[in-house]
């Protein structure tokens, strides 16, 4: 039997990023009715290891679980919902990855944590290439960010378009928020696939309309004969200040991360203005235009 998806799970690292996603998490989790788990991992197998004895160990271990249980009762009180702490030993991407499938987590809510304030870490990256449900990065600079009037979603020509149209349309139930879709294109995009994305466009539209969500959208064209869609999305939303979450899909990562050449997806997680739902893309084995 499936196990019911009743959590949300958001790490907490103790910097500003990761309490940011805590007050990020109240309006869908009072929504959904979701139990929310607080967790932190203790990685020992690191310099800590080096530096501490075992009994260190141990006491740090438990000032960080009285810490943890702090916040954890503040947000208790803030949010009116049950909220359980968890301080766990191991690898970080592990843990938060076993832990999110232990308490049957719907949602992850990541706080982006890194020296500077607008760019997340690489462990954030690991999480969101391999979470099995969707996660919400959340930057320490949108701490004040706690809504969701609109939705801004970037649609291509993928199989897994129609994954993230359904997770939107989830999203934009919970806030009654708008969708707002995006296409490009550039000049050395063929007519036959420019077609296939004016086709596609109208389709996502209807169906997210089909589902009581306003809708509205548009397809840009490129300025230039070398495209970067990512630098037209992050300067759409730069240029609405009411877009609060942009919906997008990841591609999974069997190997290890390569930190010189990053993804698109890893590029817009990056650099966005506001938090990102991010989506690990299943298999259906169909083109995304033909199921809408």
């Amino acid at each position: 039997m499936k196990k019911s998806l009743n959590a949300i799970l958001i790490p907490v690292d103790f910097e500003e990023a990761s309490l940011a996603a805590i007050k990020q998490s109240f309006n869908i989790a009072r929504q959904l009715q979701l139990h929310m788990h607080l967790l932190y991992v203790h990685d020992d197998g690191g310099i800590l290891r080096r530096f501490f004895p075992p009994e260190q160990s141990l006491e740090l271990k438990a000032r960080l679980s009285a810490d943890l249980s702090v916040i954890g009762q503040k947000t208790e009180q803030e949010s009116g919902l049950k909220v359980t702490t968890h301080v766990v030993t191991g690898k970080i991407v592990q843990k938060i990855n076993e832990m999110a499938e232990q308490v049957g987590a719907r949602f992850i809510f990541l706080g982006a944590s890194n020296a500077n304030p607008d760019i997340i870490g690489g462990n954030a990256i690991r999480v969101i290439r391999s979470a099995q449900v969707p996660v919400f990065t959340i930057k320490a600079s949108q701490i004040d960010q706690n809504r969701c009037r609109n939705i801004l979603l970037p649609l291509d020509l993928t199989a897994e378009t129609r994954q993230k149209v359904l997770a939107a349309i989830s999203i934009a139930k919970v806030y009654s928020a708008t969708i707002q879709i995006l296409s490009g294109y550039c000049g050395m995009t063929s007519p036959g696939e420019l077609n296939h994305l004016q086709i596609q466009f109208k389709q996502v539209k209807n169906f997210i309309e089909k589902e009581g969500i306003k809708c509205t959208g548009e397809i840009l064209e490129c300025e230039s004969d070398e495209p970067s869609f990512i630098r037209m999305i992050i300067d759409y939303v730069k240029a609405r200040p009411t877009i609060d979450l942009i919906v997008i899909t990841t591609q999974a990562e069997i190997n290890f991360i390569d930190y010189f050449i990053d993804s698109e997806a890893t590029q817009l997680i990056r650099q966005s203005p506001v938090p990102v739902m991010s989506i690990v893309p299943r298999n259906l084995g169909t083109s995304s235009a033909k199921t809408f």
